[in-house]
């Protein structure tokens, strides 16, 4: 099949809600997934974004990486 891609600029959109799309899309890619779609998405800061925005509520880290209980 053949590759189809897509630029998505967002004018005067504010920073949460560009989190908020690409945390969206990030969703979509994995719903996808299981059906043979296989997304690349790339913006700047995207893997510490999706990090931060699909953690669970009571997880928490410190600088070690680790789980502080």
């Amino acid at each position: 099949m053949r590759e189809k891609k897509v630029n998505i600029i967002a004018k005067g959109a504010s920073q949460k809600q560009w989190l908020v799309i690409l945390l969206e899309l990030n969703l979509m890619n994995k719903a996808w997934r299981p059906f043979g779609v296989d997304l690349h998405m790339t913006s700047r800061g995207l893997e510490k974004i999706i990090e931060h925005g699909t953690r669970k509520y009571d997880e928490k880290k410190d600088k070690d990486n680790s789980k502080v209980q």
